[in-house]
Parts: structure tokens; sequence; C-alpha cells
């Protein structure tokens, strides 16, 4: 008997009780849709305080500081030391400086902050409107800025997108230990052109190239950056960068805790779509028990012309496995539907209030297939007890009892 046949005659008898067997593939589609939805949501909280904590090269990035040293510092040459390390591949930085921005007659106290595009994406800062810093090697365009919408309320305008192209005239405060020497400096009038809003309400902030402040005479930088090459040297890393005097942060860390919270809280979830398929795995037992039952002189004919057991086997395990794969992917649809609208309506409820609009269900692939694969498994277990039994039919007893 081929295997094609098999699959016709496993779905005719399914069809052959339809409202049983559409009963018994719901049971699976909410266990499965219950796992999806919920699951899903433990996954987009996951992923939303990851990407709170920082960029997505979480695990690439390594903090480097001066702690409280008077000493070290993270200049040229430490950089130039800092970037020789084997596994570092390449190393951003920032400076802090205290300005004061002149805007329609209106002057205002801002933090200034000299870094870079990298720099930028690395810490998380994305640019709402607008477009981010340009990179100096690869652009004529100087002068550039991004402010935050705490700078942009607090030069008065009305909307942050309005803030685009804005010309603004700073004055720069650089502390005597960025310039490394024994005196602090302010530059005046410089004209710079805002290119990005970020959203970020809590104080005012200017972000700028740090290569257009080496003409003031900036030597020191306040905190770097490290992209390395594999994360599984990490710590061997860490070790060289605190050798040369600096303190290290791995972000990794505290992402790699939050994961191990977010897995038991995957588990606990998961746990109750698991409760309810395992009733739907009991329902399933039972169709498939009764099903034989009404089909015991059915498969004592197939045994009399001749049928060997392993397809009498194969028929039930056949049946088993196509609701378990109807189950699978009705389930997965309904529980990404229903994860899709429930994920629009949190979202309507917080651009109502004022917030953002945030990805809070996420489904990797990976999840998906093996929650697919995982009803189809767990549909053909259940298929082996009465697959069994029919194979065990007796023909001479079934035409006694008739």
């Amino acid at each position: 008997m081929e295997n094609k046949l098999i699959i016709k005659f496993a779905a005719r008898n399914l069809s052959s009780h339809r409202l049983r067997s559409v009963l018994t593939i719901s049971a699976m589609v909410i266990g499965i849709s219950a796992i999806i939805f919920l699951v899903g949501f433990a996954f987009g909280i996951e992923s939303l305080v990851s990407r709170e904590i920082t960029g997505a090269n979480a695990y690439e990035l390594i903090d480097i500081g001066t702690g409280d040293s008077q000493i070290v510092k993270i200049d040229s040459d430490a950089l130039t030391k800092i970037k020789n390390i084997d596994n570092i591949k390449t190393v951003e930085t920032i400076v802090n400086l205290a300005s004061k921005v002149s805007y329609n007659g209106k002057q205002t106290e801002t933090s200034f902050f000299g870094t870079s595009p990298n720099y930028m994406n690395w810490s998380g800062l994305e640019v709402r409107y607008g477009q981010n810093l340009s990179d100096p090697a690869t652009t004529k365009d100087t002068g550039q800025i991004v402010v935050n919408t705490a700078a942009v309320r607090a030069l008065g305008l009305s909307a942050p997108e309005t803030a685009i192209g804005m010309p603004l005239r700073l004055t720069l405060i650089i502390p005597k230990d960025i310039l490394g020497g024994n005196e602090s400096k302010v530059v005046e009038d410089l004209n710079y052109k805002i290119v990005g809003v970020i959203k970020d309400d809590n104080s005012p902030s200017i972000y700028g190239n740090s290569a257009e402040l080496d003409a003031y005479g900036v030597r020191v930088f306040s905190q770097a950056k490290a992209m390395i090459v594999s994360k599984g040297k990490v710590d061997v890393t860490r070790k060289q960068i605190e050798g040369l005097g600096f303190k290290t942060e791995y972000v990794g860390e505290t992402i790699a805790q939050v994961q191990e919270v977010f897995n038991i809280f995957k588990t606990i979830l998961g746990s109750f779509g698991i409760i309810a398929l395992i009733v739907a795995c009991l329902g399933m037992l039972n169709t498939l028990t009764i099903s034989l039952l009404e089909r015991t002189k059915e498969i004592a004919l197939l045994k009399i012309i001749g049928t060997k057991q392993i397809y009498i086997i194969k028929i039930f395990l056949a049946e088993s496995i196509l609701i378990g794969i109807a189950g699978g992917i009705l389930g997965i649809l309904l529980g990404f539907i229903a994860g899709k609208i429930a994920n629009s309506i949190l979202n309507g409820f917080a651009v109502k209030a004022g917030g953002d609009s945030v990805l809070i269900f996420y489904y990797p692939i990976w999840f998906i297939l093996l929650i697919f694969f995982f009803a189809v498994l767990v549909s053909l277990l259940i298929g082996l007890y009465p697959a069994k039994r029919a194979a065990t039919i007796n023909p001479l007893d079934v035409m006694r009892y008739e």
C-alpha cells in the first residue's frame, strides 16, 4: 500500500466524521494558539527590555571608562593601545561638555556630547525625526548636530519636526581635564545646523561630531565603547583593557540576566498553553480510540484481504499526524493573528497617551517551527496507542462476535 493511498484513506476517515474531527482539531488549535500568544508576548517584552537597555549590538560592545581615577585618561595614546588588542574591531568615543544655545535672542544651557554616529547607534540613541550625524570621513557637511525633544522644547518650538534644518549658535565650555591642560576654554559663536531629533524628554542635550572638536583642543574623552570580534573572548579582552588601568562594563551580562528572568517567565506562560494542549491530546486520543472501536470490521476486512499490520499502523498514525498538522498550522495562525490584534489595541492606547508604538508580541522563526514540529510529534505519539491496538485486532474474533 503506497503512502499516498494511506494518506487518502486517513483523510477519508477524518472527513467521514467531520464534526468530531473539527472539534478535535479545534481543541489542538486552542492549545497551540495559547502557547504562541503567551510565549510570543514574553518574547516581545524581553526584546523590548533588551532594546531599552542597549542597542542591537549588546553582546559585541564593551563600555570603557576611567572610574574615579584622576591619572588614567582616555586619550589618543590610550585609544591606540585599546585598538591594538586582538579582539577589538573598532573603538568609538564620547566627550561631555557644557554649552549655551542662542536662538531668537534667548539663551539656553544644554549638555553637549561630542561623539560619532556609530556611538549613538550603539547607545540606542535612535533619531526619531530627520537623520543621524554624518561620518566626517565621508562628508564635507560640517556643523551637524542632533538634539533631543527636551532641547526642542527648551528652544520654544512646538513640534520636533520643525527643528530639522534650523541653524543654532552655540557656546561650548570645555573643562581643563578634557583639554589636558591647566585652564578651561570657552569657544563662542559656533554655527551648527540641526539634522535630527531624538525622542528624549529628560534634559536638553545636543550631539555633535567629536572629530570637529579637535580644532578646539579636545584631547581627552569621557567614555569609549569597543566593538569586539568574538564575544567568546570577551572576558580575556576585558582583562586586557583593565590591565591598561581602565574600568569596563559588558552590557551582555545585563542582557543575560534579563534573559534568565524571561526564560522563567516564558516557561510559566507556556505552561498555561501546555495545559490546554494536554486537554486537546486527551480529546485526540478519545477520538482515535472511538474511531478504532467503530472500524473493527473494516480493520478485520483489511487483514483478511492481506493488508499487513504495518499498513494498519500507518493509517492510524496518518490520521493523528493530519490532525497535528492541521492543528499546528491553524493554531500558529490564530496565535499570530491574536497577537497582532492585541498589539494594535495596546499601541492604540499608548499612542493616545502620548507614547510610542512598540512591538509587544515577537515570534522568532525557530520558535514557530519548534511549536509546529512539537504539535506533529505529540500527535504522532498520541496515535501510537490506537494504532498498535488496531494492528493486533484478530479478524477471527471479529467474525466470531459478528
